[in-house]
C-alpha cells in the first residue's frame, strides 16, 4: 500500500494524506519532495530510503526503522517518533516544530 500511495503522490500533488501504514517495507524508494499529513507509520522498516524536502505534519512513526534514511531539508510539525530505530539516518538542515522524538 505504501509503494501504491507514492506513486500516486509522485504523480499528482506529492501529499499523502489520512493514511495508516502497519508492517510496511521500503528499500531504497525516494520519498522526497511528498508531504505526509495526519499519517501513521507502525512498524515499518525503510532502509536507505530518501524523504530530503519532505514535510510531515500530524505524522507518526512508531515502533519502525529508518536506519540509513535521509531526511535532510525536512519540515516536521505536531509530529512524532516513538519507540523506533534510526541508526545513521540524515536529519541535516530539518527544523522540528512541536514535536516529540
Amino acid at each position: 500500500m505504501l509503494e501504491q500511495e507514492t506513486e500516486k503522490a509522485a504523480a499528482g500533488d506529492y501529499l499523502i494524506d489520512a493514511c495508516e501504514f502497519k508492517g510496511e517495507t521500503a528499500a531504497g524508494i525516494a520519498f522526497n519532495g511528498i508531504d505526509f499529513k495526519n499519517t501513521v507509520f507502525e512498524k515499518c522498516r525503510f532502509t536507505g530510503c530518501d524523504f530530503s524536502k519532505s514535510s510531515f505534519l500530524n505524522t507518526t512513526f512508531s515502533f519502525c526503522d529508518f536506519s540509513g534514511c535521509v531526511f535532510e531539508n525536512t519540515y516536521w510539525k505536531n509530529s512524532r517518533i516513538l519507540n523506533s530505530k534510526g541508526d545513521r539516518a540524515d536529519f541535516t538542515d530539518s527544523y522540528l516544530k512541536d514535536c516529540r522524538i
